[in-house]
């Protein structure tokens, strides 16, 4: 848990050096503390580590459903495996009889405070930390349950950019799935992210979360909400996100934002969710398309580092992953395949620079030394096309329209060669060779000394007063008359 979690300002009974009552964690300071509980970093008197513990409050403590919640809380988190979901150690009741968890301890900030301190972040930034909250809405699905508060406040970073999402404190079962501790007809949530189907009682499932994520894409890419216009009045921000049409994210940007990171935003933000992405993984698949696209746009500038890594490593599987001995006829020199991903690079960005190599499946020493990871997402790209044979194509060979071996590079990178070994024939003419050449020579003379008789003809006649077509197509025979008459 991160203070930065917290809706309100950081407040509790509990002092800074105060134990909780009857537990063996001591109170370090207060993080915050919202509508049903406080929390607070803590100190374990015994192993010296520090955690989070939530709370409830002293004034509700005789609240049996609170109290229920706040171990449902506990279980699911106790429940969920996963590296983007904040994990919970213990679960108790203090000495006073409120109960309590403990939890781990986030260092970092949470998306609301990074978006305030940056201003709108880039879209491919804003897919990276998508793709990791999708990640654990996953996870906490995969249990049959919905968050029903996702929002940039619930989204801590650390300094690594790892993201954890963290307050399942009104999560449930998606519909149908168990017993509820909400009061019949409450509406949970924050009214300024919350689904159209949760502005009114009814069945809430995971496209409800889905939803929420798409408002969270949507802030971070822009900067504001969709109706940011209305805030401050939570019952026209229900009605808005049940009726009113979403404004274009482009239009809250300067360059505009590509189409299919648009796309994404506009379909998660669909009032009828049959209409949404209806998986949390359906929806993955969609950004990792739009991150695909962003890395590869004919717009930017293509990271060549990184195809020739995806080279590199298809070159791997192709000569060890897949069994080729040393000195088959399909074995690929991975140095060769460099040196041609290089060249080939060099015709798209002079600036660009590969990954250093692998070793040889061989055993052979190469020139560099660096493995970069086969299993990268361009390596996975390109693997296909760079097992499918060992003829590779070069931008040379390209426009001649037939392939190369691997070795073939373009004519500048090839290092200099004597001219006998070029042209082996220039070095030990054949006398037939040599009487081809003279005869071609003789031919030649007498050919032009040919053609040049007529010209001589014609300049004759022009002298006549008479200008006669020549032997070429720019000439037809114009008589000289006297100018006056012209």
């Amino acid at each position: 848990m991160s203070a930065a979690a917290c809706r309100m300002s950081p407040t509790g009974t509990l002092r800074p050096g105060q134990r909780l009552p009857g537990t063996r964690l001591v109170v370090v300071k207060p993080l915050g503390q919202g509508g049903m509980g406080e929390v607070y970093e803590v100190e374990h008197v015994r192993l010296g580590r520090r955690f989070a513990v939530k709370v409830l409050h002293q004034e509700l403590r005789d609240r049996e459903d609170l109290a229920a919640r706040i171990a449902d809380e506990a279980r699911l988190l106790g429940r969920i495996r996963h590296p983007g979901v904040v994990q919970a150690f213990d679960v108790g009741t203090t000495s006073d009889g409120r109960p309590y968890f403990v939890m781990e301890l986030i260092a970092g900030q949470n998306l609301r405070a990074l978006l305030g301190s940056r201003g709108a972040l880039a879209p491919a930034e804003a897919l990276g930390l998508l793709e990791q909250a999708l990640g654990a809405l996953g996870a906490v699905h995969g249990q049959g349950f919905v968050h029903r508060d996702v929002k940039l406040e619930n989204l801590i970073v650390d300094a690594r950019g790892r993201l954890t999402l963290i307050d399942f404190g009104v999560a449930r079962r998606a519909a149908g799935g168990g017993p509820s501790h909400t009061l019949a007809g409450a509406i949970v949530g924050t009214p300024r992210t919350m689904a159209p189907e949760q502005c009114s009682p009814g069945a809430v499932d995971a496209r409800a979360d889905l939803y929420a994520a798409g408002l969270a894409l949507y802030e971070l890419v822009t900067g504001r909400g969709p109706f940011d216009d209305l805030r401050g009045n939570s019952q026209a921000l229900r009605f808005a996100h049940c009726d009113r049409p979403v404004p274009s994210p482009s239009c809250f940007t300067r360059a505009g934002l590509p189409d299919t990171v648009e796309a994404i935003i506009l379909r998660a933000l669909e009032k009828e969710p049959g209409r949404r992405f209806q998986t949390v993984e359906e929806m993955a698949a969609a950004v990792a398309v739009a991150q695909a696209a962003l890395e590869f746009s004919p717009g930017s500038r293509r990271r060549l580092g990184e195809v020739g890594a995806g080279v590199l490593g298809a070159a791997a599987l192709h000569t060890g992953g897949l069994g080729a001995s040393e000195g088959s006829a399909d074995d690929v020199d991975a140095a060769e395949v460099y040196e041609t991903a290089q060249a080939t690079a060099q015709t798209e960005d002079t600036d660009a620079t590969l990954p250093d190599l692998p070793a040889h499946p061989s055993g052979r020493a190469l020139s560099r030394t660096h493995a970069p990871d086969p299993a990268s997402r361009v390596a996975r790209r390109l693997a296909p096309s760079a097992m499918s044979g060992r003829r590779l194509m070069t931008p040379e060979r390209r426009r001649r329209g037939r392939s190369s071996p691997a070795r073939a590079l373009p004519r500048r990178h090839r290092a200099a060669r004597p001219i006998a070994q070029k042209s082996p024939w220039l070095a030990s003419p054949s006398p037939a060779l040599t009487l081809g050449v003279c005869a071609i020579f003789l031919a030649s003379m007498a050919l032009a000394l040919t053609l040049s008789a007529p010209r001589e003809v014609d300049r004759q006649r022009e002298t006549d007063g008479c200008k006669v077509a020549g032997r070429g197509p720019f000439f037809s025979p114009i008589p000289r008359g006297d100018p006056e008459e012209s």
